[in-house]
């Protein structure tokens, strides 16, 4: 299942402020889930850097809309929470899409979306 298109803003969002590096505003918001910004810093650093080393280049805070679609995002509702869905989405580079994935849980109530970082793991 493709990303709902509710949730797309506030993931494209997320992935700017991520790429952007800013893990601290993202710890204290609550978007980075349960990871720590040392741990959204050291994640992006290590897998930025391996993916720039095998010809990858760097990751993009644009996400292409494909990005939003399968194979590049898995989407699964989650039962028993109402408009509450898991989805996993790629990273992109300026080269397409990365081994590096994005892991979160979106939650849409009373006209908003909110996103939280479960994970930050290569495929």
């Amino acid at each position: 299942m493709s990303v709902p298109p509710l949730c797309i803003p506030a993931i494209r969002d997320l992935v700017r402020h991520l790429v952007a590096g800013a893990f601290d505003a993202l710890a204290r918001d609550g978007r980075a889930g349960r990871l720590t910004a040392a741990e959204l810093r050291r994640a992006m650093a290590e897998y930025g850097e391996a993916i720039r080393a095998n010809g990858g280049g760097a990751f993009i805070a644009d996400l292409p809309d494909e990005a939003f679609r399968e194979p590049a995002a898995t989407t699964i509702p989650i039962q028993g929470e109402p408009a509450t869905w898991a989805i996993d989405i790629d990273l992109w580079t300026g080269q397409g899409r990365s081994d590096l994935t994005l892991s979160l849980t979106a939650r849409a109530e009373a006209g908003l979306v909110r996103v939280a970082i479960d994970d930050l793991h290569p495929l």
